[in-house]
């Protein structure tokens, strides 16, 4: 019986992988939201009003995006700051 090959499969097989993501991935997703609801807790209702959505819409999604699906918060925190925030930020 050779043990070792068992031993390897199981320290980097698909669930060491998928670990090591997860752990890369969240604290990624949890920053990336905290910059967004910031960036949004500090700008007035008033600048929302050429965007798709208003403020409370766009930090309860990306709020509980975050807490419930971390994709969800990852992309919606993006799309924030990457499209978004470009525009409020226009005169």
């Amino acid at each position: 019986m050779n043990q070792g090959t068992s031993v390897n499969a199981e320290l980097f097989g698909p669930a060491f992988f998928l670990s090591w993501v997860v752990l890369l991935f969240w604290p990624v997703t949890v920053g990336l939201a905290i910059w967004a609801v910031v960036d949004l807790a500090r700008r007035p209702e008033a600048t929302f009003t050429g965007v798709t959505m208003s403020k409370v819409g766009w930090l309860l999604l990306i709020v509980l995006g975050t807490v419930l699906c971390a994709v969800v918060g990852l992309v919606s925190s993006i799309n924030y700051l990457a499209f978004v925030r470009p525009k409020l930020e226009q005169p």
